[in-house]
């Protein structure tokens, strides 16, 4: 026993040491705060304006009015409210002015939460101490240590940390208040913005909700009730915890009476007295904010939490409750033409919609639509916003424009659309083309306007993927973008790659925004805007919360955003959205993408007016989107906006054309300048337009194509180049003079099917006649196992065959065969 008890003086002692410590940091800590001894680091860390900004936002009027420019395009913004855009508070919440509030309410709260509140500076030492006394012995006092304006501080901030750190800014915080505003303007304002449980803010709310009565007409015992409630609103809540909420009125009346605010008498009847507490609520107005709006709040949220340093419980109160003018950069009209398309669009099968249209010229975010049908709720999904696989809508941006910034590609440079690389025991080809035919010789034109996988791939290698992936999100912020990241299975992903760059397989994708918005720097001369959603933010005294100034990256050259727009004319023009037509003669410039197995499919295009990109895809990741709806809603969107240019019958604005660029042409398959061969291709006129730079245009002649004498149906038959090919036509036949491809370098493990294969020429000697009709005049030349391509033709044939329907036997001497059968 002597043992136990003298270890139960032990542990007493240490309790009792341990209270003692903490007793002494608390008040030493506020002792400093109030002294100023710790001031100066509080004051190079914490910012009490903000405090003063929130403050003054939280009085008066708490609907927040969002503008628009009226004059879009002009040199002033003429601001017009955009009635049916305002925000309500997320809260119910109706200020009452301090005037207006009854002593009773003041004294029950003060009662609560902190009777000494005209005594202190901002923070209590006397009532701290009680409450570190209840912490370490749990004795259970009644109530807590905070003064009602460090709980102003915490409701004003959102700052609700459990650390000894907190509750110092929050100290530091509630002393600056105290020395900028008097007693009663914080009293007031706490008051109307504590807590009141049931979706409510403030006496005024709670007084209605509870009671269906003003704050001034409350009586003792639910000024009482209310004052229970901020405790702990979901345990004290009268209408689902009036048992719990009774008691803790009463020990709230019992400390009015202690305090003298109370006479005994009204004691004994607000403790005897039964409420009638409403059981339903003020009915909600279930405001649907529009699509724009909604981004417009993420954004302003971002930018109070990242430029002003507000917690983000602080931003949305500022925001849904703050009286703020936030001037936007919507267009209503805009937003009006999308949602009534979109309105119109079905999910049925699993398939989903976004549209989002900027301004060419600023960057602004003029409408955006994140699904389709008629939007029936607020914090939806939104389409636009989350990433999803670009496909070859990325192209554009990845590869092609900064090749051609670089000089390393240009109009007029041909590309040999055969794969690359071949994997696997099957030796499947990579990269695939849809449909998996190879189209050979294209140029950068035509390999852009039918989106050829292979081409971009080897345009990627010429670049490097770290050039390409720094443009991607250095230049133009694409923010999903990884370098390195490992899932969950230990699998290592980046987009530091070929597929992610080349074929558009990002990673975690890219939103349908921030891909419209990067178009920009082809649409706006080179320079990448950022989207914006809003010009500047005010509190409701009209003080500057937060400017978004219009920023401007020059990640292209004029020269090269004009060429690529004549490059991405020629994909509307007969390329893979050769189904875009606005109307009016409105030119029309853009990229198609479509991600694997069709669970994407996007159209960015844009004209000189409006830049706009739709999205259309698979809701949860297994639907295959049917057709090209992309385009036919791109069309409906932007013919819309453009009714009045076209109506007006003026001349339509055409894209302009960088100082600079010049027209040129040339020979799609050699990239020279066209000669008398290229002109004699069997196919027929092989020439192209393109647009170059004073070093990119093209000087000297095609020396692709090679004139070779041939049967008029097709086969070689003579010499070409000087070679002699040992093919001849019967004396009677008539030959002309034909441009075939000199091709040299295609070998493959298997055969591959190439749209040009059939046109290919190669200078070899004594290459043999072939013994059929669906074979090259050089395939004696090929060592066994290696293949150089057949075209797919309806019949097998070849025009380079040189079979002229007889053979030799196989004993026979070839050569000789043919000299006997020739004369």
């Amino acid at each position: 026993m002597p043992l136990l008890n003298m270890m139960k003086n032990i542990r007493r002692a240490r309790r009792f040491g341990r209270f003692l410590a903490v007793v002494g940091c608390f008040l030493a800590i506020f002792a400093l705060l109030s002294l100023g001894g710790v001031a100066v680091y509080l004051g190079a860390t914490v910012d009490t304006e903000a405090d003063a900004i929130l403050f003054q936002a939280a009085q008066g009027s708490r609907t927040t009015r969002l503008y628009y420019n009226a004059d879009r395009g002009g040199q002033m913004y003429h601001a017009v409210e955009w009635e049916s855009e305002r925000l309500y508070g997320a809260e119910n919440a109706i200020y009452v002015p301090y005037g207006n509030i009854p002593n009773v309410v003041k004294n029950a709260f003060l009662a609560a939460e902190d009777h000494r509140f005209f005594e202190h500076g901002g923070v209590d030492l006397y009532r701290t101490a009680k409450a570190v006394v209840n912490h370490v012995f749990s004795i259970g006092d009644r109530f807590g240590g905070s003064s009602i304006t460090q709980q102003l501080v915490k409701n004003l901030s959102g700052d609700t940390e459990q650390t000894v750190a907190r509750k110092l800014r929050e100290g530091y915080r509630a002393i600056a208040l105290e020395r900028r505003y008097s007693k009663e303007e914080i009293l007031e304002l706490y008051l109307n913005i504590v807590p009141m449980g049931e979706n409510c803010i403030g006496i005024g709310a709670g007084a209605e909700r509870y009671f269906g009565k003003t704050a001034e007409e409350l009586t003792l015992a639910e000024c009482a009730a209310l004052a229970a409630i901020i405790n702990a609103p979901a345990r004290y809540d009268p209408l689902n915890h009036p048992d719990a909420n009774r008691e803790r009125r009463n020990l709230i009346l019992g400390e009015m009476l202690e305090y003298g605010m109370i006479s005994e008498e009204e004691h004994r009847d607000a403790v005897s007295a039964e409420l009638s507490v409403r059981a339903e609520g003020v009915a909600d107005p279930g405001t649907v904010r529009s699509w724009y709006t909604e981004v417009l709040i993420d954004d302003v949220l971002s930018d109070l939490c990242e430029k002003r340093g507000y917690s983000r419980s602080a931003a949305l109160r500022l925001l849904y409750s703050g009286g703020l003018r936030i001037y936007t950069l919507a267009d209503p009209e805009v937003q009006e033409a999308m949602e009534s398309t979109f309105e119109g669009l079905s999910t049925a099968g699993g398939v989903q919609y976004a549209g989002a249209v900027v301004d060419p010229a600023t960057g602004d975010l003029l409408g955006i639509v994140g699904g389709a049908g008629e939007k029936t709720g607020n914090r939806l999904l939104n389409y636009a916003t989350v990433p999803h696989a670009p496909g070859s809508a990325l192209k554009p941006l990845s590869v092609y424009a900064p090749a051609l910034d670089a000089g390393l590609i240009s109009s007029a440079s041909v590309f040999d659309d055969v794969p690359l690389d071949f994997y696997g025991p099957e030796n499947r080809a990579w990269p695939k083309n849809s449909p998996e035919v190879y189209q050979g010789l294209v140029d950068l034109g035509s390999a852009i306007a039918t989106s050829k996988n292979t081409v971009s791939v080897r345009v990627l290698r010429m670049l490097g993927k770290e050039r390409s992936y720094a443009v991607l999100g250095r230049s133009l912020g694409l923010s999903t973008l990884v370098r390195r990241a490992v899932g969950k299975n230990g699998e290592v992903f980046t987009d530091l790659a070929e597929a992610p760059l080349a074929l558009g397989q990002l990673t975690y994708g890219v939103s349908l925004r921030e891909l419209t918005s990067a178009y920009t720097s082809l649409a706006g001369n080179g320079n990448f805007k950022k989207g914006r959603t809003y010009l500047a933010v005010y509190d409701n005294k009209g003080k500057l919360l937060l400017t978004n100034e219009s920023s401007s990256v020059s990640v292209f050259s004029p020269q090269t955003a004009s060429i690529m727009t004549k490059l991405l004319e020629g994909v509307v023009d007969g390329g893979t959205a050769n189904g875009v037509r606005v109307g009016g003669g409105i030119p029309v410039a853009g990229k198609t993408g479509t991600s694997s197995e069709n669970r994407d499919k996007w159209f960015v295009g844009y004209s000189p007016y409006y830049l706009c990109g739709i999205w259309c895809g698979s809701q949860n990741g297994t639907v295959a989107v049917a057709g090209r709806p992309q385009l036919a809603i791109f069309n409906t969107i932007m013919g819309k906006l453009h009714q009045d240019v076209i109506a007006s019958g003026d001349a339509v604005t055409e894209f302009k054309k960088a100082p600079g660029v010049y027209e040129c042409r040339f020979c799609r398959d050699g990239g020279g300048l066209l000669t008398a061969d290229c002109l004699s291709d069997p196919r027929g006129d092989r020439s192209a337009v393109g647009w170059f730079t004073a070093a990119t245009l093209p000087t000297t002649p095609c020396t692709c194509h090679v004139g070779v004498l041939c049967h008029e149906d097709g086969g070689v038959i003579a010499e070409a180049d000087g070679t002699p090919l040992c093919h001849v036509c019967p004396p009677d036949e008539g030959v002309v003079r034909r441009g075939l491809l000199r091709v040299t370098d295609r070998a493959f493990p298997v055969q591959v099917k190439i749209r040009d294969a059939q046109y290919v020429y190669r200078p070899l000697e004594n290459a043999l006649p072939g013994k059929t009709s669906d074979t090259p005049y050089f395939i004696n030349t090929i060592p066994e196992g290696c293949f150089v391509g057949l075209s797919p033709t309806e019949d097998g044939t070849q025009y380079n065959s040189s079979f002229l329907g007889i053979a030799p036997e196989e004993d026979e001497d070839p050569f000789g065969f043919y000299r006997d059968l020739l004369g």
